[in-house]
């Protein structure tokens, strides 16, 4: 988005990766609170909070590809900052991430997808810069 207007860089139809958890962030109710207001038809509105929200997706190579994913990345460690409040927690939609036998969060899955940080703001650059602040706290090795 600039001066000159908007210039979508992607069309969805549907709920997907990352936009389901940038959406998620500035809805007042859950998703499943959403679902069900949908399925029973109850109200075309919904509450959000104001402003923008912003994505950061942090990935591990290979991603976007597949190919050499267990070797390079698969099983790497994912250390999240333990001063994060709930709140901000809430804010890390994870991805391809599993816990090992000893607790520790680590890559997994197929193509090193770990996790979306969101930040919201009046404006996209405070948005922007909140959830490049949240995804900083979150340590892994080559993301």
């Amino acid at each position: 988005m600039n001066e000159a207007g908007i210039w979508p860089l992607e069309l969805t139809c549907r709920f997907g990766y990352p936009g389901f958890a940038i959406l998620g962030a500035l809805q007042s109710e859950s998703w499943a609170t959403l679902f069900q207001r949908m399925l029973r038809r109850d109200g075309r509105r919904f509450a959000t909070a104001p402003g923008y929200a912003v994505g950061v997706v942090l990935t591990v190579p290979p991603f976007p590809y597949r190919y050499g994913y267990a070797e390079i990345s698969r099983g790497l460690p994912i250390t999240i900052d333990p001063t994060l409040t709930p709140a901000e927690r809430a804010r890390l939609q994870f991805g391809e991430v599993a816990q090992d036998a000893h607790g520790q969060l680590i890559a997994s899955g197929i193509a090193g997808y770990l996790l979306v940080a969101t930040g919201t703001g009046l404006s996209v650059e405070a948005a922007r810069d909140s959830a490049y602040r949240l995804a900083e706290r979150v340590y892994v090795p080559n993301v």
